[in-house]
């Protein structure tokens, strides 16, 4: 088997799940922003709301908006990486054309799969992060669902 075929298609792999988080972040985004909408727009005023329909109201706001703000963490771009590296974007652009072509040429199969080696395993890093952060901004997202129900229902009631 070749090793750096191995490696190049893991880091496609990493690459393929950090765009599939972003993804499933813009999904989570549209429905924490819907629902939100929907709860500044039914609010019924001050005057008419009750404690029961105010706590309701306010902690799903809350929560939607805690899950918006995971999701603000979930797809920061994290674009820290190894300054000599022969992969990462930003080693590429910190050098000149020529620079690089050097490095590239001086290079060998070895120096090319550790250099792999590490951009998989940073890319692997970021898309842990990105999952941890979404997973808890999907949580989020379910427990304001399960308050913006409520908080709706008895909304509807003092606008209808």
């Amino acid at each position: 088997m070749n090793k750096a075929a191995i490696l190049e298609a893991t880091l496609t792999r990493l690459h393929a799940q950090i765009a599939a988080a972003d993804a499933k972040s813009n999904i989570v985004f549209a429905v924490d922003a819907a629902m939100l909408g929907l709860l500044a727009a039914m609010a019924p005023p001050g005057s008419k709301a009750t404690i029961l329909i105010a706590t309701f109201g306010l902690l799903a706001g809350l929560v939607l908006i805690a899950s918006l703000s995971l999701l603000a963490w979930a797809v920061f771009p994290r674009t820290e990486g190894p300054s000599d590296s022969l992969l990462y974007f930003g080693a590429i652009a910190s050098s000149t054309e020529a620079d690089y072509a050097a490095r590239v040429g001086a290079a060998d199969e070895a120096a090319y799969c550790d250099d792999l080696i590490a951009q998989c395993h940073r890319n692997g890093v970021i898309a842990t992060i990105k999952y941890r952060w979404l997973q808890w901004a999907m949580k989020c997202m379910f427990l304001g669902l399960l308050l913006w129900l409520p908080a709706m229902f008895l909304f509807s009631r003092i606008k209808g």
